[in-house]
C-alpha cells in the first residue's frame, strides 16, 4: 500500500513505517493507497488482484441488468491489512487485495475505492462513513470493487454504513457487496442493519449487486438520504431492500430483485415517521413493495403501471391536499392490496381536504380494515373526506374491500367514476347524494352490489343530478330530501331502509322525475322486501317534473310522512299549504302498509294506466270532499 505518489514509502500489514509530524502535515486529503501485495503478484506473474471466472463457485444466473457478474476469488498473494490511519482524511485505494478487522472510519475527505479493490473483513468489521466525509467505488463491469467476509455466510461482518451530512457524497459503480449485514450500527432496531444502510447524505448506486446479506441487502429507513438506485442487483439476501417512503422514488426500473428469502421492496420510516415529502414517482421495480407503516403523502405522487403496493394490516396511505394519480394502462394496472386476500386485511386509501385523486386502470382489494378518524363509517377501500377534493376512478378495478369499496362523506367533492369494476365489496361505493351523478352509466357490478346513498338533513341533493340503472340497486338508509332536479333512468332500482322518505324539499326547485317508458322499469322498494318496511315518496313542490312513469312502488306505507293516517301511502302529494304535483302513470303501486296514493284538494295530481294490488287501505286516497281520481 502506498501513499500519495510523491511519498515514495510502501506499507504492508507486517512492516509498517510510523508517520513523522512533518510528513502528516504534507500528506493531502486525498492519499494514493496500492498494497505492497500488488508489485509481489506482478512479480511471480499474477498481474496484482486479477479478477476473473465464478466468484466462490456461484451457480447464481448472469443478472439482468449490467450490474458485475460473478466473479473468482482474487488470486491474492498476499493481502494489505488497513487501520484506522489509513484512511484518515480519505484515501484512495488501488486495485489489490485488503483485509479490515474492524470498524473503521471516514471522517473526513473522501474514501475511493478504484476498479480492482478487493476487500475482506473480518468478522463485524465495516465501514462507517460519517461527518462531511464522502465514500465512492469506480469498478467497471469486467473489473467491480468486491466488499466480502473473510468466511463466505450471511451476516460475517457488519457492512457499509453511510451517515455523513447532506454534503458527503457517495457514490457506488459496479461493486459487489456481500455477506454482510451482521450486526446493528446503534441501537437494538433491525433497520439499523443491512449489508449497506445509508442514513443519511447523498447516495448513489449504479451497477451494484447487494447479496447474501443478512437482513437486508439494502436499507435506507429514513427520509434524510438523497438515494438513487439503478442497474442494481438484490439477489439472495434475507429481505432485498427497506427503505422510507420518501426515498421510493429513487428506484429506477433497470433493477433486478430476485431469489431474496422475501422478494419485495419494504416501505418503512424510521422513528416513526413514513412521509412522502417530496414530489415524485414510483416505477416498477419487478417485485411489490410493502408497506409496513402508514404512508402519509404531504407531496405529489404518481405511481406508474404495473406498480404493486402491498400494505401490512392495519396500515393506509393518507392523502391531504395533494395530487395522488396512478397511470395504469391495463390489465391490473397498478394494484394497491393486503397481505392477505379477505376483506379489512389493511386500511386503505384516504384524500383529505384539497386532495386530488386520479386513478387509472388501478385495482384497490382487500381494504376498509381499519377506521381513518375513529367513527366507525370512516372505513374503505377508498375513504374521500373533506372539502374540495377531487377524484377520478378510470378503468379500476375495486373489489373485496370492507364497508364500502369507495366511500364519499362531502358533497363538495368532484367525483368521476367511468367504467369501473366493482364486487365483493361490503357496499360498492356509500356516496354523498350530490356526488351520485359523478357515475356514468358504464359501471359493472358483481352480485350483491349496491350504491349506498348517504342522505339526511345535513347531506341533501342540491345539485342536479341523474342516476343511471344500474345492475345494482341504489341504497338509502336515510331520508333523502331532494332539493334539486332528480332523473332517475330507466333500469334503476332505489331501495329504501326503515323509515326512510324521499321527498322534495319545501320552498326548493326539487323534483323527481322517474320515467321508464318503452325500456326496463325503475322500481323504488323497501331493503327488506315486505310490505309497509319505508315510508314512501312524497312530492311537495309544485314541479311538473315530478313524475312517474312504468314504475313500481312497493312496500312503502310504513309510517305518516306528514301528520295525519291520509299521509300514510306509497306516493303522497302532499296539499296542506304546498301544492304537491305529479304524474304518475302507467306504474304499479303495490304492498303499502296503508294507502297505496294520497293527495288532497290543493294537490295536482295527473293519472292512469295504473295498477294497484296489496294496499292494507285504499289504492287512491283523495282527503277533499267528494270523489277521488280514478288512477286506473
Amino acid at each position: 500500500m502506498t501513499r500519495n505518489r510523491d511519498d515514495p514509502r510502501t506499507i504492508d500489514a507486517s512492516n509498517r513505517t510510523r508517520e513523522t509530524a512533518d510528513d502528516r502535515t504534507r500528506r493531502v486529503n486525498r492519499r494514493r493507497v496500492l498494497g505492497s501485495l500488488g508489485a509481489t503478484a506482478v512479480a511471480v506473474g499474477l498481474s496484482g488482484c486479477q479478477i476473473d471466472g465464478d466468484l466462490f463457485g456461484s451457480t447464481e444466473s448472469a443478472p439482468t441488468a449490467d450490474a458485475p457478474t460473478d466473479s473468482a476469488t482474487p488470486n491474492c498473494g498476499s493481502f494489505t491489512t488497513l487501520s484506522q490511519s489509513d484512511l484518515d482524511g480519505g484515501a484512495t485505494l488501488e486495485k489489490g487485495c485488503y483485509r479490515i478487522d474492524g470498524i473503521l472510519e471516514v471522517t473526513d475527505g473522501t474514501l475511493t475505492l478504484e476498479a480492482g479493490v478487493y476487500v475482506e473483513f473480518g468478522q463485524d468489521a465495516g465501514i462507517h462513513v460519517e461527518s462531511d466525509a464522502g465514500f465512492e467505488t469506480t469498478g467497471t463491469t469486467s473489473d467491480p470493487v468486491i466488499l466480502t467476509g473473510q468466511t463466505r455466510t450471511r451476516g460475517f461482518w457488519r457492512g457499509v454504513r453511510l451517515n455523513n451530512g447532506p454534503t458527503g457524497q457517495n457514490d457506488l459503480r459496479n461493486t459487489i457487496l456481500e455477506y454482510a449485514g451482521g450486526g446493528k450500527w446503534h441501537g437494538a432496531y433491525a433497520i439499523r442493519s443491512g449489508g449497506l444502510l445509508v442514513s443519511s447524505g447523498t447516495a448513489s448506486l449504479d451497477g451494484v449487486t447487494l447479496r447474501y446479506n443478512e437482513r437486508a441487502g439494502l436499507r435506507a429507513p429514513y427520509e434524510d438520504p438523497d438515494l438513487t438506485v439503478a442497474n442494481t442487483r438484490i439477489a439472495s439476501n434475507e429481505l432485498s431492500a427497506q427503505v422510507h417512503s420518501d426515498l421510493v422514488g429513487g428506484i429506477a426500473a433497470d433493477n433486478t430483485v430476485e431469489n431474496n428469502d422475501t422478494d419485495r421492496i419494504t416501505i418503512t420510516g424510521g422513528g416513526g415517521q413514513n412521509t412522502v415529502g417530496t414530489s415524485q414517482t414510483w416505477v416498477d421495480p419487478g417485485v411489490e413493495y410493502y408497506a409496513e407503516k402508514d404512508v402519509r403523502l404531504a407531496a405529489d405522487l404518481t405511481v406508474e403501471e404495473n406498480v404493486t403496493v402491498q400494505c401490512a394490516e392495519k396500515v393506509g396511505i393518507e392523502a391531504d391536499g395533494v395530487t395522488f394519480e396512478t397511470n395504469g394502462s391495463g390489465g391490473d394496472g397498478v394494484v394497491f392490496t393486503g397481505s392477505r386476500d379477505s376483506p379489512g386485511a389493511w386500511q386503505g386509501i384516504f384524500a383529505g381536504k384539497g386532495a386530488t385523486l386520479d386513478f387509472v386502470h388501478t385495482r384497490v382489494e382487500y381494504a376498509g380494515g381499519e377506521m381513518w378518524t375513529g367513527a366507525d363509517d370512516s372505513r374503505g377501500g377508498v375513504l374521500i373526506r373533506g372539502g374540495n377534493v377531487t377524484a377520478t376512478f378510470d378503468h379500476c378495478i375495486v373489489t373485496g374491500n370492507g364497508t364500502a369499496g369507495i366511500k364519499v362523506d362531502s358533497g363538495g367533492t368532484d367525483l368521476t367514476v367511468t367504467e369501473c369494476i366493482f364486487s365483493d365489496n361490503a357496499a360498492a361505493l356509500q356516496l354523498h347524494a350530490n356526488v351520485v351523478d359523478g357515475l356514468d352509466e358504464s359501471q359493472t357490478f358483481g352480485s350483491d352490489s349496491y350504491v349506498g346513498v348517504q342522505s339526511g338533513p345535513q347531506t341533501r341533493l342540491t345539485d342536479a343530478a341523474t342516476w343511471h340503472g344500474f345492475d345494482a340497486p341504489y341504497r338509502l338508509s336515510r331520508n333523502l330530501p331532494v332539493d334539486a332536479p332528480l332523473t332517475v333512468e330507466p333500469g334503476a332500482t332505489i331501495e329504501a331502509h326503515q323509515d326512510v322518505t324521499i321527498f322534495t324539499g319545501s320552498g326548493t326547485d326539487g323534483s323527481i322525475n322517474a320515467d321508464g317508458s318503452g325500456s326496463s322499469r325503475i322500481t323504488f322498494t323497501g331493503v327488506d322486501g315486505t310490505p309497509g318496511t319505508w315510508n314512501g315518496i312524497s312530492f311537495i313542490t309544485g314541479s311538473a317534473d315530478n313524475v312517474l312513469r312504468n314504475v313500481v312502488v312497493e312496500n312503502a306505507g310504513q309510517n305518516r310522512m306528514r301528520g295525519g293516517e291520509h299521509s300514510q301511502a306509497c306516493v303522497l302529494l302532499y296539499s296542506f299549504g304546498h301544492t304537491g304535483t305529479a304524474t304518475i302513470e302507467n306504474s304499479t303501486i303495490r304492498d303499502s302498509g296503508y294507502h297505496g296514493i294520497s293527495y288532497g284538494p290543493n294537490s295536482n295530481l295527473t293519472c292512469g294506466g295504473n295498477q294497484f294490488s296489496g294496499n292494507a287501505k285504499q289504492d287512491v286516497k283523495f282527503t277533499g270532499n267528494g270523489v277521488g281520481k280514478d288512477c286506473t
